[in-house]
């Protein structure tokens, strides 16, 4: 043993028992030869009682050193094992991509490019390919009909609505259709006579004269 094997060792409460066998000075001198044993790997020539002592404690040092030793190596084989199956998988995982990519290197593919493409895009923001902003989709801005257009396209349609009552119906409810406001007033003319076609039919068929 030398001083770059070991940086501390163990004494054990039972090994005092030895040490009392010795003579104040004989107990001093075996503590010596073990501090200088770790650090040296040297083993004194003391007297036999002494040496006994000495040899008990100091085959205690190298069962534990071999102990901690054993320890040791074996972290040191588990992470070695441990590392290397890390490797492997980003290996695999390398040539994995690897493989994908290849195939597709003839389409020119841009992998930036391709995420903002799948942004999900502002057309007030958007600009074209010359720098210009993209013009902004224009909505059909809703009109409510007058009297005589709900009249003629009444007519044009040939039912039986009450333009005069469709308007005001309408025009009290502010031209909303539940709480949405109404897009196509002539859809809705349409969804008046479906109404109308399926009420006249209930009335036919529990024999109401209309």
């Amino acid at each position: 043993m030398n001083s770059t094997d070991v940086k501390s060792f163990i004494l054990f409460t039972d090994q005092a028992a030895y040490l009392k066998r010795l003579s104040l000075e004989e107990a001093g001198r075996v503590m010596l030869a073990v501090f200088n044993y770790v650090e040296t790997g040297n083993v004194p020539e003391l007297a036999p009682l002494p040496d006994m002592v000495f040899s008990l404690i100091t085959d205690a040092i190298k069962r534990n050193k071999m102990k901690y030793d054993s320890i040791c190596e074996k972290r040191r084989n588990s992470a070695l094992v441990k590392w290397e199956k890390y490797r492997r998988i980003q290996q695999n995982t390398k040539n994995a991509n690897a493989d994908f990519v290849e195939p597709c290197s003839h389409l020119n593919y841009d992998p930036d490019r391709d995420r903002v493409r799948d942004r999900v895009r502002d057309p007030d923001s958007e600009k074209n390919q010359y720098g210009a902003k993209a013009p902004a989709l224009s909505k059909k801005k809703f009109t409510k009909p007058s009297p005589p257009e709900i009249q003629n396209y009444c007519s044009q349609r040939n039912n039986n609505i009450d333009p005069d009552q469709f308007y005001n119906f309408y025009e009290s409810k502010g031209w909303l259709v539940g709480k949405t406001p109404m897009k196509d007033w002539k859809a809705a003319i349409r969804t008046w006579e479906n109404r109308d076609r399926d009420k006249t039919e209930g009335n036919q068929n529990l024999g109401v004269e209309l």
